[in-house]
């Protein structure tokens, strides 16, 4: 019976620790993972807005470049997520479809 309860207390403390672990990751983080290889670059605009710069890949493409810087009251808290940097920037790589091919989450 002992062996039992600890398991269950186990499996409870490792599903909230994922939860909590899953709930830092930024919304633009968790939109591209799912976004990759089948949004356009008018999915992203509707949903990010426009981009802070533009930039033509010739024949390869185009990417877009978003930033966000973030100040919060928590301790601990820069940026977008716990310990993370005051400036964001998300760098987008699209194909000559206007297909998200491609994105890197950088520190300004």
């Amino acid at each position: 019976m002992g062996l039992r309860r600890t398991q269950s207390i186990v499996i409870v403390t490792a599903g909230a620790l994922s939860l909590f672990l899953v709930s830092c990751v930024p919304w633009q983080w968790d939109y591209l993972i799912e976004a990759a290889g089948r949004a356009t670059q008018d999915d992203v605009q509707k949903r990010f807005g426009a981009p802070l710069l533009t930039k033509s890949l010739g024949e390869s493409g185009s990417s877009w470049t978003y930033r966000y810087e973030v100040k919060s009251s928590f301790v601990g808290r820069r940026g977008d997520m716990l310990g993370g940097a005051a400036c964001i920037e998300y760098l987008l790589t699209f194909d000559t479809q206007e297909i998200l091919t491609y994105w890197l989450r950088q520190p300004c």
